[in-house]
């Protein structure tokens, strides 16, 4: 009499191993510090000259790249996922000149009617003027903008909700004016602000601090606002404006 085994085999699916490491892996901070030098896969490409952020969610999308072009500085929106790696002195980015030429402009121009040339210059003080001495005593020479019959116009290539900073922002505590905004440290992955840079200090005695994105109120046009008083932010410890990207930036967040 033949034997069955009750036993019933099963065909499961064992799904692949992730090479994924047992601890979490340390998210990498991208260092923004303005005038920083912009190098591209075949050499220097520029400045930094602004970063674009969206301050409602503390997420910054695109960095303002200057470079030289034959009819004065020309700037492009690069997006943020274009960085490699950075430092304080140097920030890379995965493309060529050419390539950036391509992007967005920074700022559209384009031109619009001068009303007052009309107005002044054709109906105005010049039909008055009958003496070639009352030209040279005339108070009523016309302002170069006023010359021309259209005026050109600057418009910025943003989104709604976007706001492009620059290095003029004063950095405000509770108490008073900390210092000058220097910078940002922002998440790889996230592209969230994770930190501030904040230059204070005179000629001899320089300083630069690094204030964890949770002090961070607001963010303005020409000014961030900060939770803390100077006393609070100024004990925590300072960084050196000569370094090199280390892991610095995060012993200094983890200690606030």
């Amino acid at each position: 009499m033949r034997r069955y085994d009750k036993t019933v085999k099963t065909n499961t699916l064992t799904p692949k191993p992730i090479n994924e490491p047992q601890e979490k892996q340390e998210d990498s901070l991208f260092e923004l510090t303005f005038k920083a030098q912009v190098m591209g896969e075949e050499g220097h490409i520029g400045q930094l000259r602004r970063i674009i952020v969206k301050p409602k969610t503390m997420v910054v999308s695109y960095i303002v790249v200057e470079l030289s072009g034959l009819f004065g500085f020309e700037k492009y929106l690069v997006p943020i996922d274009y960085i490699s790696s950075t430092t304080p002195q140097f920030i890379n980015i995965n493309c060529t000149q050419k390539d950036l030429m391509g992007m967005k402009p920074y700022c559209e121009t384009y031109s619009i009617k001068n009303e007052y040339w009309e107005q002044e210059m054709v109906y105005g003080p010049w039909n008055n003027i009958n003496y070639a001495s009352d030209v040279l005593m005339s108070w009523s020479y016309p302002f170069p903008e006023q010359v021309m019959p259209y005026m050109i116009v600057e418009k910025e290539n943003l989104l709604p909700g976007e706001l492009a900073i620059s290095d003029d922002v004063r950095v405000q505590a509770l108490d008073g004016l900390l210092g000058k905004f220097d910078g940002f440290l922002v998440s790889q992955h996230t592209q969230i602000i994770k930190g501030l840079l904040v230059h204070s200090g005179n000629f001899l005695n320089q300083k630069e601090r690094l204030c964890p994105a949770k002090v961070i109120k607001k963010i303005e046009d020409k000014k961030v606002s900060l939770k803390s008083d100077k006393k609070a932010l100024n004990s925590l410890p300072s960084i050196s404006r000569r370094r090199f990207f280390n892991q610095t930036h995060h012993d200094i967040l983890a200690l606030v």
